[in-house]
């Protein structure tokens, strides 16, 4: 987390001009978005049970590249093990692990993607709108292609094209476009158009705060269904107890999509 507070603060200060009461509030319902999803323990219940799972990538990499092993030709398994590398900071093997995931399948989107995550963060930016403009071409709502291809023209200074792709991602989905409006706010900010950037932060921070209040209640709710469900198991009342885990599944799946959003900062 000390990581997006890091980013939170620099993408800020870069806004000198603008109000600072503004920023402020960003930057709190930002950072309180993060307390919320990574906190451990957060309802004062169990933190076996409140705390989400935390992947285990060198587990992930010994059973990719034994499915490898077995076929060279194992498209997600070479996905799989190259995400692993990937987020554990080893970007030559995920490079190369997504490399021949495009040679088995050329149309996967997210081999180009995550190629693309790559080169961005070595500031190769022309590359990485490269691999992110391929992504898009297969899959034209593949959102977080788009921010980041966004970034990468911000970072070219070339704000037309960045102000293209967050107004998609707009399009595609206005009522989760948190990071589309704090991108183009961004841009229009670089611009001078400070009344605009407004604007799109306020929408910013109106889509971040509903997120957050629905992300309590998702939360608080899959727990109580996962610990009653826990208490039917014991009780062996099989049925409620599946109805129950099925319904925790439901939700999970919710607060996993709040994390992505939280997880792209990083």
């Amino acid at each position: 987390m000390e990581n997006f507070i890091a980013f939170t603060i620099k993408h800020l200060l870069q806004f000198g001009a603008m109000p600072n009461l503004n920023l402020l509030k960003f930057f709190a319902v930002s950072t309180l978005l993060l307390l919320i999803l990574f906190s451990v323990n957060i309802f004062g219940q169990n933190a076996q049970v409140s705390r989400c799972d935390e992947e285990d990538y060198d587990k992930q990499i010994a059973e990719a590249t034994k499915g490898i092993e077995f076929s060279a030709y194992n498209l997600q398994a070479y996905l799989k093990r190259g995400r692993a590398f990937f987020y554990k900071g080893k970007y030559d093997e995920a490079l190369e692990d997504f490399q021949k995931a495009i040679a088995i399948n050329p149309m996967e989107s997210k081999a180009y993607y995550y190629r693309g995550y790559i080169y961005s963060g070595w500031a190769n930016y022309d590359k990485a709108i490269e691999q992110f403009t391929t992504a898009i071409e297969l899959n034209s709502e593949y959102v977080e292609a788009l921010y980041e291809r966004g970034g990468s023209y911000d970072f070219k200074k070339e704000f037309k094209l960045a102000f293209e792709d967050f107004n998609k991602m707009i399009a595609l989905n206005p009522d989760h476009a948190f990071l589309a409006y704090y991108g183009r706010g961004k841009m229009h900010s670089k611009l001078g158009n400070y009344k605009e950037t407004l604007k799109d932060w306020n929408k910013a921070i109106e889509i971040l705060t509903k997120e957050i209040n629905s992300s309590l209640k998702d939360v608080c709710t899959y727990n109580n269904y996962l610990q009653r469900g826990l208490i039917y198991d014991v009780s062996n009342n099989v049925r409620q107890a599946l109805a129950d885990y099925n319904k925790s599944i439901e939700l999970k799946k919710m607060i996993i999509r709040l994390t992505i959003i939280a997880r792209n900062f990083i």
